[in-house]
C-alpha cells in the first residue's frame, strides 16, 4: 500500500466523493463508526484507487445519506452502524437486525463496551 490520505468530509460531498472513487476504478474497504473519547460520533469511510488509501472522517453526524446505490456492499456496514449507534442512513433498506434480538427497543438500553479491566472491576464491586 502507498499513501494514505485522512480527511474530514461533509455529509453532502460524500456521495460525490464516492462517485468519483468508483468512476476511477477504486473501491469501499470498510465503514466503521465509533464515539470517541470527546463523546462525538465518528463515521469512517475507507476507500481505496491504485496505490492511495483514503479516510474519510464525518463527525458528529446523526443522519448520513446511504452510499448503497453506489457501493451494494455499504448496506452491511450500514445496517451495523445503524443497529449500534444513533446514527440513521438516509435511503437504507434494512435487512433486519443484524446483531442485536429483536426485543431490544431503539433507545432503551445501551450495550457496555469497556476494556476488560474496567469490567471486572465493575463485576468485583
Amino acid at each position: 500500500m502507498g499513501k494514505i490520505i485522512k480527511r474530514a468530509i461533509e455529509k453532502d460531498k460524500l456521495l460525490n466523493e464516492l462517485e468519483t472513487n468508483i468512476k476511477s476504478g477504486g473501491r469501499l474497504v470498510c465503514i466503521n463508526g465509533y464515539i470517541n473519547e470527546e463523546g462525538q460520533m465518528m463515521v469512517i469511510y475507507t476507500i481505496e484507487h491504485d496505490e492511495v488509501r483514503e479516510i474519510l472522517k464525518l463527525e458528529d453526524q446523526r443522519e448520513i445519506p446511504t452510499a448503497t446505490s453506489i457501493y451494494i456492499g455499504a448496506a452491511w456496514f450500514e445496517e451495523e452502524i445503524e443497529e449500534m449507534m444513533p446514527v440513521k442512513f438516509i435511503g437504507l433498506k434494512r435487512s433486519g437486525r443484524l446483531f442485536l434480538p429483536d426485543e431490544f427497543k431503539n433507545g432503551e438500553g445501551k450495550i457496555l463496551v469497556l476494556p476488560l479491566n474496567e469490567l471486572k472491576k465493575l463485576k468485583d464491586s
